[in-house]
């Protein structure tokens, strides 16, 4: 199952995460794992829109859209405004 979750929300699982042994670090280098779930879902060389927020969340999404553009897909990067 699927969720949104604000940006607010977001710093609270991290932080909630981070204090039970899972280091901030840590969640960065499990980009890789969500590139996985995405190259398993996506055609090869497709065009994807990455959106990413400010911060933490956006670094992921950054990371992710340069592993993609570097396995033949073309990505935009939107960066969302911070509200």
């Amino acid at each position: 199952k699927h969720r949104i979750v604000t940006a607010a929300q977001m710093k609270e699982i991290e932080r909630a995460g981070n204090a039970h042994g899972l280091p901030y670090l840590q969640m960065m280098e499990r980009r890789l794992a969500a590139y996985t779930q995405l190259r398993a879902r996506l055609p090869l060389g497709g065009a994807l829109l990455i959106v990413c927020g400010k911060g933490n969340n956006g670094g992921d999404g950054y990371a992710i859209a340069r592993i993609l553009m570097q396995a033949g897909n073309t990505v935009d990067v939107l960066e969302a405004p911070h509200t």
